[in-house]
């Protein structure tokens, strides 16, 4: 499959949108394309940010639906900067025509927008936040700095110990009203679940 002509547009795409940091194309067996990547600093993103494999189906998608989102990170290079990488298929937009899938494209994008949404204490009050974690068997992570409580940002905490992150990772969603944090803190929480895939841990 060829891919040239498309490489201007992609380059393009990167370099002009402040968000986009870097990009790499796949063919459809998810071989990475040499020629085709592209990135707007000058040094390497964790090969962790990229998959290794195509994409997993989601439960009820098609084979055009796979996707996956890898991070946040947290980037040493630059200082403050968390970035987070999405990757879908190419699809063949000529429905009658052979593979339906093209390729695979991943971005690596600033997650600022993700931290402006962690940061926003609007109807909290003085001590209100909110908390991104993710999972890695018996045990979660705080992928972002918490507006109150930066310090918890990238520790590792048992999931049973907190009631609220406990029934995250059961799929629900609710709240509770006098429950415990991590550290021991009595607090009212609110919960959900978004199923994305991290590395961290």
């Amino acid at each position: 499959m060829q891919f040239g002509p498309g490489y201007n547009d992609f380059a393009t795409a990167i370099g002009t949108q402040s968000t986009l940091l870097a990009g790499r194309v796949y063919d459809n067996d998810f071989n990475q394309l040499p020629n085709f990547t592209v990135s707007t600093v000058t040094y390497d993103f964790p090969e962790s940010l990229y998959p290794t494999a195509i994409p997993p189906t989601p439960p009820g998608g098609t084979n055009t639906s796979a996707g996956e989102i890898l991070g946040p990170l947290a980037i040493s290079e630059s200082p403050g900067l968390y970035v987070i990488s999405m990757t879908v298929p190419i699809t063949n937009l000529n429905s009658g025509a052979q593979p339906l899938i093209l390729g695979y494209l991943s971005m690596i994008t600033t997650a600022t927008g993700l931290l402006r949404a962690v940061n926003d204490s609007t109807g909290m009050g003085q001590t209100g936040q909110t908390l991104l974690v993710g999972r890695n068997g018996s045990q979660y992570q705080i992928l972002l700095p918490p507006l109150r409580t930066p310090q918890f940002f990238g520790q590792v905490f048992n999931i049973s110990v907190n009631p609220a992150v406990e029934a995250t990772f059961q799929n629900q969603t609710g709240y509770l009203i006098n429950t415990h944090n991590a550290v021991g803190t009595a607090v009212s929480v609110g919960y959900t679940v978004i199923h994305i895939h991290t590395f961290h841990i």
